[in-house]
């Protein structure tokens, strides 16, 4: 009986042991919760690919000195989720123009889809939402080659869909001048980034 309660006491141990460690100590219980539990504990690099806008200029994916970069990846046509997050950014934008950190924040909505175009597309998807091509604008590889690769670095997943495009995760991506991804925010949390922004530049 001993043995047979020593045994049931192992299997125990081992199950906690692995749950344990499988949720990074009982603080994330999802993939997304262990990516955003990592962007702020253990601030990894990002790449910087260089992105056509929606003018069609080159711009490097990443913060200028003294600033964060605000990211979020969509697609153009999406006609849900990347809709919402285009109002969300349109909502922060705001709320930067407001406050006394706007000059401390750059922000890019990167389409990682390739039929979108510039000039067309993206501008749409820009003049839509009120995005001024300065404090932010809507860009997408230059060199989709990059694309995979730099949406593992970010977390993002991306799965094609035949009856909407994509579908894929949202959320709002700091990174600061360093090239570190340091925050990942629910897309209302608008409070959180702000904050945020005021410790990261």
């Amino acid at each position: 009986m001993r043995g047979y309660i020593l045994a049931a006491i192992m299997i125990v141990a081992a199950g906690a042991a692995t749950i344990w460690a499988a949720t990074d100590g009982l603080r994330a219980f999802t993939a997304e919760g262990a990516r955003r539990l990592q962007a702020l504990e253990r601030p990894a690099r990002v790449p910087q690919p260089m992105l056509t806008d929606m003018t069609g200029g080159s711009l490097p994916l990443a913060a200028e000195p003294g600033k964060v970069l605000l990211v979020e990846f969509i697609f153009a046509t999406c006609p849900t989720i990347c809709r919402e997050a285009g109002d969300a950014f349109s909502r922060l934008s705001a709320r930067l123009d407001a406050s006394r950190l706007g000059a401390r924040a750059r922000m890019v909505s990167v389409s990682f889809d390739p039929k979108d175009r510039i000039g067309d597309t993206l501008s749409d998807y820009g003049q839509s939402h009120n995005a001024d091509g300065k404090r932010w604008t809507i860009a997408r590889f230059t060199d989709f080659a990059q694309r995979d690769a730099t949406l593992a670095a970010y977390g993002v997943t991306v799965i094609p869909d035949p009856l909407f495009g994509y579908q894929h995760n949202a959320a709002i991506h700091m990174v600061n001048d360093q090239g570190r991804l340091v925050g990942i925010f629910n897309l209302e949390d608008e409070a959180g980034v702000l904050e945020a922004i005021g410790r990261n530049s």
